[in-house]
């Protein structure tokens, strides 16, 4: 299973740069989105103009497997504000990061504020 960060999932819902891999990667692999991320994606296609109702169905049309913030993505989470603090990453991607760890998988992220974490447990890969 592959866990797609939210800027993954907008690059692929707004054929930005990255979405060809991105594309290829949701009809070959069993892709998931943490619980966290499925908020922020839909707030940023409202922000984009969308209605809740439009938007919600964008992201279900993906058919991503759910994963929820449980109380081992939480401690993970906690444990990586310290080291993540001043890299722009914020407590979406922190969970983020956390579920791919749980769930051993590789994060499939959008974002370069990822660029250089130095985190050795979790598997990035940047599609930009």
């Amino acid at each position: 299973m592959i866990v797609l960060d939210s800027s993954a999932i907008l690059a692929v819902l707004q054929q930005e740069p990255g979405h060809p891999d991105l594309d290829l990667l949701l009809d070959t692999q069993p892709c998931a989105v943490p619980r966290t991320c499925t908020s922020e994606v839909i707030s940023r296609l409202m922000r984009g103009g969308a209605d809740v109702v439009a938007a919600r169905q964008d992201l279900d049309d993906l058919e991503l497997i759910v994963l929820p913030f449980d109380d081992d993505v939480r401690d993970i989470t906690a444990q990586l504000e310290a080291r993540t603090r001043n890299t722009g990453t914020g407590f979406v991607d922190r969970s983020c990061i956390a579920t791919g760890i749980v769930h051993d998988s590789l994060i499939v992220t959008a974002d370069r504020d990822w660029d250089g974490l130095d985190i050795p447990e979790a598997d990035i890969r940047q599609i930009r």
